[in-house]
């Protein structure tokens, strides 16, 4: 189990959607670190959904602060998305490395403690920020399509470590949708 505890998530949810106010309170979780591509957005796209901005809003309005955590280079683009949500950015990253997340918090002005990480990948989201102590939440990918270095190695091994999860009966703490529902 210990090679594994590294990269295993503390929730899972479906989508950012589902990661609710009273789930965040419930929890003590003041602040999100928010992996940008397919886990907010698809895969280099500029514009969130209306329902990914409504959440953004819903969980603003309730006094939950968020720092855009990407390894983008990309500036104008990481920048267009903060400002567009009205969210902090941390540009290149560095994920899994734990310097871009301790920029995020630092931002921010919260604790390990009570921030959570939420992204879409166990390699880069997942471990980096169990490395440093702060919660995480895996969501589902939303697009097969992503960088190729992504999908022939990270996601590779990723099948590899979920099934060694899955025979040790390692599984994170699923997250209600919004009908109440934990998925299996």
């Amino acid at each position: 189990m210990s090679f594994l505890k590294p990269v295993l998530p503390h929730f899972q949810a479906a989508s950012v959607l589902e990661i609710t106010p009273e789930f965040l309170a419930a929890q003590r979780i003041r602040a999100l670190l928010l992996d940008v591509d397919n886990t907010l957005v698809p895969w280099q796209a500029a514009e969130a959904t209306p329902a990914v901005a409504d959440w953004v809003r819903s969980l603003h309005g309730v006094g939950v602060s968020m720092c855009l955590v990407s390894n983008t280079h990309r500036k104008r683009r990481l920048q267009h998305l903060g400002d567009a949500l009205g969210i902090q950015y941390v540009l290149r990253g560095g994920k899994p490395l734990p310097h871009g997340f301790l920029r995020a918090l630092d931002q921010l002005g919260t604790a390990r403690e009570e921030a959570a990480m939420v992204g879409d990948q166990l390699i880069t989201d997942i471990l980096g920020a169990n490395r440093i102590g702060i919660r995480t939440i895996l969501v589902a990918p939303l697009s097969p399509v992503e960088f190729w270095g992504t999908r022939v190695v990270h996601r590779s091994l990723e099948r590899v470590l979920f099934s060694a999860m899955a025979r040790r009966g390692l599984k994170p703490i699923l997250i209600p949708n919004e009908k109440g529902e934990r998925r299996q």
